[in-house]
């Protein structure tokens, strides 16, 4: 439909003229585009129940994302590419809990990311990497020469997967973002992308308990809760799930029922997170949390909602949900969140630094601390501390890395402006990134792909409010400059 602008108004009359002709949006229209979402997330519930039935579903479903990526990144615009690259994130989990990983790439999740994102970016309006990312994977590569005597070349072609995915996911993703501006409406899909898939980890994480009546709970991760896969992941897609519900409760703009249904979600979320008794996934939700809310309660319009949101939350959790599952767990629940033991994680780290001390030039290169973590903790266990193996793989160059990460950080920070929407949109996906690497380094593809939101331009302010501003006074100047502006913003 046309739209009457400014120049056409003619001479005095930009006052009456210059406001936005487009209709409302109707209540039918609205409910038919809330209904998409909700439908896009029920549908996973079934799906999930039908990868635990034919395990093939599974792998299936992983092809049949990566078909969609590699189509879309040849023929869409990069928004729609970065849509299949937060649902790959969700659904990394997922495939391995379903064992994807015998048939397909157990990094499959950063390789999907990898290739679909780059395959994107001759269709961006740039080809430049951003120059804190590229420095920090650059740094990582001369350890790669530690490899050199490593006569099989599937081991050291495993070590340079597992350790050095992860960076160069974070690189890729820092490329396409900075080319993207996300809008309110871009940001709503974005989230919704990630909740879909964790739906139905949330589903096989509920049916399998529902299954084991005679569950024992102890006091340190459960397996037998998480659906006998890893806690310490499955506890972060639960957690990061829980983030972008929250995120699309404070910052949504939704009313009425989408509201009430993502509380439901985010319960549900929450309890299945807290049953896997795995610390690390929810204290990145939960400081990722404050960081939103700390924002929000600056901002006038964002401040009742956000105590709302608080008090309904509080009051379910301790009336309703955690006296359920202490009850359910027999009082396990809170012996294992009130201990405030690192799990091991103090002594893989000192390893690390052990592992620095003695080579500080290169490190020991990419996978070549395992055996100071092994003789820390006395077994084989991957690193859970990003920063701290960044020094002992990756020596004085890998400290540089590690700086440039809180560089990134903060300068992304600093960069989204004065509006407390998009900072706290921002710091929000950053602490959830910073602190997911303090405690379990890159297991997964969420923090790299978080951190290379934040290079994204976000215009999330109140457009609303904007348009009212700007036509609501009679024309100047600086009003004729801000009305054109707002008529060019992206949607």
């Amino acid at each position: 439909m046309a739209h009457t602008t400014l120049d056409q108004a003619g001479p005095g009359r930009g006052t009456h003229l210059a406001r936005p002709t487009t209709p409302p949006e109707t209540e039918q229209a609205r409910e038919g585009r809330l209904l998409e979402p909700a439908l896009f997330i029920g549908a996973h519930a079934l799906l999930a129940i039908a990868m635990s039935r034919v395990p093939l579903v599974a792998v299936a479903h992983a092809v049949l994302v990566l078909l969609i990526g590699v189509w879309w990144a040849l023929t869409k615009p990069p928004e729609r590419v970065a849509y299949v690259g937060f649902y790959i994130a969700g659904a990394e989990v997922l495939w391995r809990m379903n064992a994807v990983y015998e048939v397909l790439p157990w990094e499959l999740g950063k390789y999907s990311t990898i290739a679909i994102f780059a395959l994107a970016m001759p269709r961006a309006r740039t080809s430049r990497i951003p120059t804190l990312a590229f420095f920090y994977f650059l740094f990582l590569l001369p350890s790669i020469l530690q490899l050199l005597p490593i006569t099989d070349l599937r081991e050291a072609a495993d070590r340079l997967s597992f350790n050095l995915s992860g960076p160069l996911a974070l690189m890729v993703c820092a490329w396409l973002f900075s080319n993207l501006t996300i809008t309110p409406s871009r940001l709503r899909k974005l989230l919704v992308m990630l909740i879909a898939p964790a739906t139905a980890i949330a589903t096989l994480l509920l049916r399998n308990i529902l299954s084991s009546p005679n569950l024992i709970w102890g006091t340190l991760s459960s397996f037998a809760a998480s659906a006998g896969y890893g806690p310490n992941q499955v506890a972060s897609a639960m957690g990061l799930a829980l983030l972008a519900v929250w995120l699309l409760l404070l910052f949504g703009n939704l009313r009425g029922v989408p509201i009430i249904g993502l509380m439901g979600l985010g319960i549900w979320f929450l309890a299945q997170a807290l049953l896997t008794f795995s610390r690390g996934g929810i204290f990145s939700a939960l400081a990722a949390a404050a960081a939103s809310v700390a924002h929000a309660l600056l901002a006038p319009r964002l401040r009742g909602r956000a105590l709302a949101l608080l008090a309904v939350g509080a009051l379910v959790l301790v009336m309703i949900l955690i006296p359920r599952l202490e009850t359910l767990t027999a009082d396990a629940l809170g012996v294992r969140f009130t201990d405030t033991s690192l799990s091991g994680r103090w002594e893989l780290g000192l390893a690390e630094l052990q592992a620095f001390r003695e080579h500080p030039v290169l490190g020991v290169g990419p996978g070549g601390a395992e055996p100071y973590r092994a003789a820390a903790v006395g077994r084989t266990v991957a690193s859970h501390t990003e920063f701290t193996r960044l020094l002992a793989e990756h020596g004085l160059l890998g400290g540089v890395a590690a700086i440039l990460i809180i560089g990134m950080a903060w300068h992304n920070y600093r960069r989204a402006g004065s509006g407390l929407i998009t900072r706290g949109v921002v710091a929000t996906v950053l602490v959830w990134a910073l602190t997911f690497l303090a405690h379990s380094a890159t297991r997964l593809v969420a923090p790299s792909l978080l951190l290379g939101l934040s290079f994204a331009t976000f215009d999330l302010e109140d457009r609303d409010k904007l348009r009212r501003q700007a036509f609501a006074a009679p024309t100047t100047p600086r009003r004729d400059v801000a009305r054109r502006h707002i008529r060019q913003r992206p949607r």
